[in-house]
């Protein structure tokens, strides 16, 4: 840990910079990756819950009919 420590002294200013940027970006690219997974899970259960649906209207109409 110390190391890291003594690494990061040594770093240029703009080089820290580099890395805040780069720390930014990859928590942002992040946080939007999980959003993206969580409304694609939302829109896949809402589009499974249309196909069950649609699937055990059609079942119930047919086993009606018959």
């Amino acid at each position: 840990m110390n190391e890291m420590k003594e690494a990061f002294s040594k770093l240029p200013a703009w080089a820290i910079g580099v890395i805040a940027i780069l720390a930014v970006v990859f928590v942002g690219w992040l946080v939007m990756a999980v959003l993206g997974i969580l409304f694609g899970l939302f829109f896949k259960i809402l589009i499974l819950a249309v196909v069950v649906g649609a699937a055990y209207l059609f079942f119930k109409f047919f086993t009606t009919r018959h």
